[in-house]
């Protein structure tokens, strides 16, 4: 639930991997001020645990993106920080005073998450706690590649929680079967402008939003340099289209006899780049110069 910027993929050119809050609803929910309303009826209660994921987030209300002008810099341009009156800022959404339950999944720190992880989600979830004291919470921290499988069952058996934080795979599912009231960013107080409109497309069935995208990644092609050369291929050329990745993958296996292409797929917990970083790293390697002030793109090869 913690929110991310709107455009957080500095110097992105194509980003396709999203995390996303999405309402919980069925044909009949209503919003309901006080009681303990149906879980499918909590549409001021979800907006209570969205907008305090909203507003405790360090990002600034940006600009409208200008794609045009998309770049490292135009990003920097455009960013910014805000001190943030929580409970001022809450309310003009969700009023204080609001009484009732709301649950909430979504996937957070795990033992293998660092510290400040951990610290930043408990200071959270405690500003959550202090800012809406009479709507209590039931949150649920669930393992990434259990998520969906768990969401499918629940809303199966009618007890799907009030909201949710997917990641872009589940989105458009369950909103195409009718499981997601309608959402969009300025239910929580942020333009609709503001957001890379690829980010929204993911949040989008059939022209209507169901989901605010709370961040993106940028998406990267990785090859292998040595291997290029030794397969006959000019290490200094990645293929351009998804034709060359066919072609030079043939090459490499006709030659080497290995794959030429791989990727993270069932298991997608977090992306093949994600999970390919750290050997990167592990051998000396980098995408950004990690140890600058100013980090830039690196000139130096991966095997480099």
């Amino acid at each position: 639930m913690l929110r991310g910027s709107p455009c957080s993929a500095e110097g992105a050119e194509r980003s396709s991997d999203y995390e996303e809050d999405f309402l919980m609803t069925n044909s009949q929910g209503r919003t309901m001020r006080s009681g303990s309303p149906d879980r499918r009826r909590l549409l001021g209660y979800a907006m209570a645990a969205l907008t305090t994921a909203s507003l405790m987030s360090s990002t600034v209300y940006a600009q409208s993106v200008d794609l045009s002008q998309w770049s490292p810099e135009y990003i920097r341009s455009i960013a910014g920080t805000e001190q943030v009156d929580t409970s001022a800022d809450c309310s003009k959404i969700v009023p204080l005073d609001y009484t009732g339950k709301v649950s909430v999944w979504w996937t957070g720190p795990n033992e293998a998450s660092p510290d400040i992880e951990r610290r930043i989600n408990d200071e959270f979830w405690a500003a959550r706690k202090e800012t809406y004291p009479n709507i209590e919470t039931d949150a649920q921290n669930i393992d990434y590649n259990q998520l969906l499988d768990k969401l499918r069952t629940a809303t199966l058996g009618n007890a799907a929680p009030a909201v949710v934080r997917l990641q872009i795979s589940g989105g458009i599912e369950f909103s195409s079967k009718g499981y997601f009231r309608e959402l969009k960013p300025e239910d929580v107080g942020y333009p609709t402008a503001d957001f890379w409109p690829s980010a929204m497309k993911s949040v989008m069935y059939d022209g209507v939003p169901y989901g605010i995208p709370t961040n993106n990644e940028t998406m990267a092609f990785i090859w292998n340099a040595k291997i290029f050369a030794d397969a006959g291929l000019d290490p200094e050329k990645p293929p351009a289209t998804r034709d060359d990745v066919v072609t030079y993958s043939k090459q490499i296996h006709d030659k080497l006899g290995i794959s030429g292409y791989g990727m993270v797929a069932k298991q997608n917990a977090g992306n093949t780049p994600f999970r390919f970083m750290p050997q990167l790293w592990a051998y000396g390697g980098g995408a950004l110069d990690e140890a600058s002030e100013a980090p830039t793109y690196r000139n130096s090869r991966a095997e480099q």
